[in-house]
């Protein structure tokens, strides 16, 4: 019995020994798991790596260091000669600068192996200028000796020089050795051989243009010492007037660059370019810039400086006009040559020397002038830079975030792997590629799982990505970074595009700038919540186009029904009319650019051209043509609009919509509210290109694009950018325009060049919004009596035409009576108020005369009786 109590007892302590065994293993294992001092042992190595490149150094500067530089120097320079042992403490060094900042993912290695394989190709390369003997280009020779003597690259790149050769040639294995080490040198350093040649190049372009630019100022310094007088003919608006045979040549054009605070305005004396000239009855067609800014050195008025030695005194200000003006008198010597500035046509004509012949003053109209100062494009500095800073996450977050990544999609046993990572501006996309028989459905059904599982505000993923076997992951950055406008308008593409409606959008996932040409989308809407970014991406639409664009080459309408976005801009000369603010006069706006775009087809028609770009250069010589600018229509909020004035507003959208980018006109319509009574299908089918800023649903984002996706964005700028013709939409960062940038730019602007607004157009306006919502009866009516109730005289001409070809229209009394849209338009709707002919027919697509041929006969008489009565 006790031997059974003592084996009892000993199972108990046994089993209580083996209870407490596994308690005790967590601490025990703790110990053993420690890990292995890998630091110490990794700044052992770093330690030992900095020593060996400096004793490398103290052998190449110090010869006589006792046993070392008696039998290591030697030996080493036999290996790799004396440039070899120059350039392996700059090795040794980037090696640890290498390990320092990649020793946390599985780059260490692979920098390290292109360090070694950039030194031999080293090593060969100087082997080819350095070994000076020809036998030291054979394998036979004795490299080891000539490395000790300083000639070649010793061992290493002797016999590496010599191998190749012997394969290859000389020619050839030279090529391939510089090329080689030219594509590993810049990946040592963390970037490509790309980017260095990129910055290599604009690099070379800065210095050219400041090169340039030096060579024109000093040019035209030396032009205004050595110019001899000219005898000028003074018209009555002080304007130099010249005989049409002594035609100036043209002037060489300047090449552009970047107008910044040096190149604004100063008080000195500048000759103004002789290709501007203010002497003709025709606006000519303006040059198209071949780069990106264009200075024209005119100063204002006020800013001209009169040099002492000017033989003809002329009136520069208002002050200076009222004094009497000195004839002329012949001066031998070498003058400043200075273009007057225009006075207006109620100045007082400059007395003429009776030797003088004085041209008809047909040659210059002075409504054509204005007084205008030549338009100069506004500084980048009016613009705030690029914010310095990092832009996405850091490399340690981004290798952390793809582990959760992938682990999150196994977890939901979807296998991928990482292939690429892009960093933008406010997403990173992680670029995955999924195993096979992955459906990739299966992944885009995971954006809500993911997101919990990475603690992100939204998680947006693209499948797939176009052009790409890969699904792109779109992360929001924590640290999210602005994209200022001027940096887009510094973007190299920018600069060289030839089209002057080229806007600055913002940037993509991948960093990449994004520009719009608006001649190519034709038309555009813009729609997002409010506060998403809307109004801010509509401005950097403006002000980019206010850097690139003449006001001669394009007009703007504004239409602000808010009264609050679009006021900074009244009085640029950009402006067609003054910023339209109330929704009647909206509406009125678009119909006159409807009979506006009927007016330019009319002419286009004429010449025989196709577009508009293509009739100002058939016309670009006849000087009975006008030079038709281009028209960019923006409408900040469209639900206003709409509410006041549907079915004109939607009847003139379409109708611009469908023909107007043959003529030069151009839409941009913004809303904040994207709902079908807004945003009425036809007015989507008619613009196809459009911008979904972060709506609330995705019923508000299929209304804009037709596809989900923009309920997932993160305001602020953050948009998706549908252009005609793309497969899906790309996600894009808008550019950030101020304020007061905004402010800045359009007082540049005001000050450089003074607003002419055109009378006729507001006088239409006008009209149209008395008009607006009225039937077409009663727009008639109110037309014959803004007439005086007299009958238009080529009413009873229209009716005789729609007899004898059975059917009536616009377009048919344009082309029989050879009148504008207007009229024509007008004369259709009086017609049909007095019940002459039919309303438009849906079915059969026209009009018809309701009287009879007896009853035109009588009506005819009746006029003629009429008229003889009078």
């Amino acid at each position: 019995m006790q031997n059974g109590n003592n084996m009892a007892e000993k199972k108990k302590t046994n089993s209580k020994t083996n209870k407490k065994t596994p308690a005790r293993k967590p601490a025990s294992t703790t110990k053993r798991n420690v890990p292995p001092p890998k630091k110490d042992r990794s700044l052992l190595g770093l330690i030992v790596t900095f020593a060996v490149a400096a004793l490398f150094l103290l052998m190449l500067i110090v010869k006589d260091m006792a046993v070392i530089g008696k039998y290591l120097r030697p030996v080493f320079m036999g290996l790799m000669g004396f440039w070899g042992m120059a350039f392996v403490p700059l090795y040794l060094i980037n090696l640890i600068r290498t390990w320092y900042k990649d020793r946390k993912n599985d780059k260490v290695a692979a920098k390290w192996c292109l360090s070694v394989l950039s030194f031999l190709l080293f090593l060969a390369i100087f082997h080819r200028f350095t070994a000076g003997d020809s036998a030291l280009f054979d394998i036979s020779g004795d490299m080891y000796g000539a490395g000790k003597d300083g000639k070649g690259t010793g061992v290493l790149g002797g016999y590496l020089y010599a191998a190749l050769c012997a394969l290859m040639g000389k020619v050839a294995t030279s090529i391939v050795c510089w090329a080689l080490f030219l594509l590993t040198l810049p990946l040592l350093f963390d970037t490509t051989p790309v980017r260095v040649l990129r910055s290599i190049i604009k690099g070379i372009r800065v210095v050219t243009v400041q090169v340039s630019d030096e060579d024109y100022e000093e040019e035209e310094a030396l032009t205004a010492v050595v110019d001899k007088p000219v005898k000028k003919n003074v018209g009555r608006s002080g304007a130099e007037l010249r005989e049409p045979a002594a035609r100036p040549e043209p002037q060489k054009k300047k090449k552009a660059h970047l107008i910044t605070e040096d190149d604004l305005p100063r008080n000195e004396i500048t000759p103004i370019p002789e290709q501007i000239e203010i002497n003709r009855t025709r606006k000519s067609k303006p040059q198209k810039a071949d780069t990106f800014y264009e200075e024209y050195p005119v100063k204002p008025a006020e800013e001209v400086k009169i040099a002492e030695s000017i033989s003809v005194e002329e009136p520069v200000q208002e002050s200076v006009a009222e004094e009497p003006v000195a004839e002329p008198a012949p001066v031998e010597e070498p003058v400043v040559q200075v273009q007057p500035i225009e006075e207006p046509a109620e100045e007082q004509p400059a007395e003429q020397p009776e030797e003088q012949k004085i041209l008809p003053p047909v040659a210059v109209e002075t409504e054509t002038v204005n007084n205008d100062v030549p338009y100069m494009f506004p500084p980048l500095s009016l613009l705030a830079p690029k914010e310095r800073g990092s832009v996405g996450m850091s490399a340690e977050e981004s290798r952390r975030t793809s582990e959760l990544l992938i682990d999150t999609l196994s977890n939901f046993g979807v296998g991928a792997k990482l292939i690429n990572t892009s960093h933008g501006p406010t997403v990173t996309r992680f670029e995955l590629q999924p195993d096979t028989g992955v459906r990739v459905r299966k992944i885009s059904n995971l954006s809500d799982d993911i997101a919990l599982h990475l603690a992100a505000t939204s998680v947006r993923i693209e499948a797939p990505i176009p052009g790409k076997s890969a699904v792109g992951i779109e992360i929001p950055n924590k640290n999210k970074s602005i994209v200022r406008l001027r940096e887009l308008l510094e973007d190299y593409g920018y600069k060289n595009a030839k089209s002057n409606l080229l806007c600055c959008l913002g940037m993509d996932v991948v960093g990449n700038p994004v520009h719009l040409d608006i001649s190519k989308m034709p038309h555009l809407l813009i729609a997002g919540a409010t506060g998403m970014g809307k109004s801010v991406c509509i401005n950097s639409l403006i002000v980019s186009l206010l850097y690139r664009a003449r006001p001669d080459e394009v007009k703007l309408i504004l239409i602000d029904p808010k009264k609050v976005e679009f006021a900074d801009y009244n009085g640029i000369p950009h402006l067609l009319v003054p910023v339209v603010t109330e929704p009647k006069k909206a509406a009125g706006s678009l119909s006159w650019a409807v009979m506006e775009m009927e007016r330019r087809f009319s002419e286009i028609q004429e010449v025989g051209a196709r577009n508009l770009e293509e009739y100002n250069e058939f016309t670009a010589d006849d000087p009975e043509k006008e030079y038709i600018p281009q028209v960019v229509i923006v409408i900040d909020e469209l639900a206003d609009l709409m509410m006041t004035a549907p079915s004109e507003v939607e009847n003139s959208i379409c109708r611009l919509a469908q023909k107007a980018r043959a003529a030069g006109m151009y839409l941009i319509i913004g809303t904040q509210r994207p709902s079908v009574d807004v945003i009425t299908g036809l007015i989507k089918a008619n613009i196809p290109s459009r911008i979904a800023c972060k709506v609330a649903s995705q019923v508000d984002s299929r209304t804009i694009l037709d596809i989900t996706g923009a309920e997932k964005l993160l305001g602020k700028g953050d948009m998706l950018y549908n252009p005609v013709g793309a497969t899906k939409p790309l996600r894009v960062q808008g550019a950030f325009v101020e304020g007061r940038e905004v402010i800045s730019v359009c007082t540049y602007l005001k000050e450089a060049a003074e607003a002419h607004y055109s009378e006729d157009v507001m006088q239409i306006i006008e009209k149209e919004a008395q008009l607006c919502g009225e039937k077409g009866s009663k727009r008639a009516a109110e037309a014959d009596t803004e007439d005086g109730g007299n009958m238009d005289p080529l009413e009873l001409d229209a009716l005789e035409i729609g007899l004898d070809s059975d059917s009536i229209s616009t377009s048919l009394l344009q082309r029989r009576l050879s009148i504008g849209y207007a009229r024509a338009a007008r004369i259709i709707d009086k017609l049909e108020a007095k019940g002459l002919i039919s309303p438009y027919d849906s079915t059969t697509k026209k009009r018809v005369v309701t009287i009879s041929r007896e009853g035109f006969a009588q009506m005819k008489m009746n006029a003629i009786d009429g008229g003889g009565a009078e």
